[in-house]
């Protein structure tokens, strides 16, 4: 990210007396683009005045502000009407994969219980045209009052009555409660709990637990999640040698790791800055301590690594 040309350009006495005005385009969901203009003073004739401005001058909400101790900034969005609230949606409720099986299973029983209710019925309806209707105690006959339509939906009605056992009623209060279960049982594990922070685990869906008893393999690359975004350098293979953070018997030769070393502070775009970058560097006297600093944690791990040989 970088600053506007005009503000950037004015000195930072007079930045609390600018007169700047931004025309900026209707909020959207486009994290890559930001097309406005800035003006600065009243008079937008003026030779100068006007400055376009593009996605490599905003920062998004959320954005951790390196290599800089401070910026002068106009907030162009808040609230709902910022790149992140435009892309904000209500996420998909994600079903475990024991639940979604177990509802696949009760839509099959259900039309099987529909299909042996239906064929149930029509044989009732069969036997009481035969029998049932010389059977006084039964009350089928015409004395009763009933036609045959009556009969044809009575009888389905009483063998789907007598068959919705076939579905438990209690399953999905009881999977409820197991979940609640695993779930509590992760918070108070001991062993999952940071041994630097002292957090424990936190299962924020029930459905954790199911799912990651599923689980057989795991691909992934170096994301944050899993590495914390702290990255160290471990090992290179330079000339067919093991260069590492320890001691090899057999490591590469010294003009061709310093030629590693080299190339590895030349083709990267990380940059020295002070650790302290809110102190000024002094023009004399001892000098800071300087650190590296990238947009990307791996050259920030290869150019330490450097510094340190």
């Amino acid at each position: 990210r970088r600053a506007p040309s005009l503000p950037a350009a004015t000195p930072a006495g007079e930045m609390a007396r600018l007169e700047v005005s931004v025309d900026a385009m209707a909020p959207n969901g486009d994290v890559h683009t930001f097309d406005s203009t800035v003006q600065v003073g009243p008079d937008p004739s003026a030779e100068g005045a006007r400055a376009p401005l593009s996605a490599d001058h905003a920062l998004l909400q959320g954005t951790q502000l390196r290599r800089a101790a401070w910026v002068y900034g106009l907030a162009i969005y808040t609230g709902n009407e910022t790149k992140v609230g435009c892309n904000k949606a209500v996420p998909p409720f994600k079903y475990p994969a024991a639940e979604r099986f177990i509802n696949r299973v009760s839509v099959f029983i259900f039309v099987f219980q529909l299909a042996l209710a239906a064929s149930f019925g029509a044989a009732g309806v069969a036997w009481q045209r035969v029998a049932g209707a010389g059977a006084p105690y039964l009350a089928y006959g015409p004395e009763s009052g009933e036609g045959v339509r009556a009969f044809a939906v009575v009888f389905p009605l009483r063998f789907l009555l007598l068959m919705s056992l076939m579905i438990p009623i209690s399953l999905a209060v009881t999977l409820d409660i197991l979940r609640w279960t695993y779930a509590r049982w992760l918070s108070t594990d001991e062993s999952m709990r940071d041994p630097d922070t002292g957090q424990p685990a936190v299962a924020n869906s029930t459905a954790a637990p199911e799912d990651l008893g599923q689980i057989l393999y795991v691909f992934s690359d170096k994301t944050g999640t899993l590495t914390e975004n702290v990255m160290r350098f471990r090992k290179a293979s330079v000339a067919g040698a093991l260069l590492g953070d320890g001691e090899e018997e057999d490591g590469p030769p010294d003009a061709a790791a310093v030629d590693f070393w080299r190339c590895v502070a030349l083709c990267s775009s990380a940059v020295p800055v002070p650790a302290d970058s809110a102190a000024p560097v002094p023009a004399d006297g001892p000098a800071p301590e300087w650190v590296y600093s990238s947009p990307s944690p791996d050259e920030e791990a290869l150019c330490a690594a450097g510094a340190e040989r």
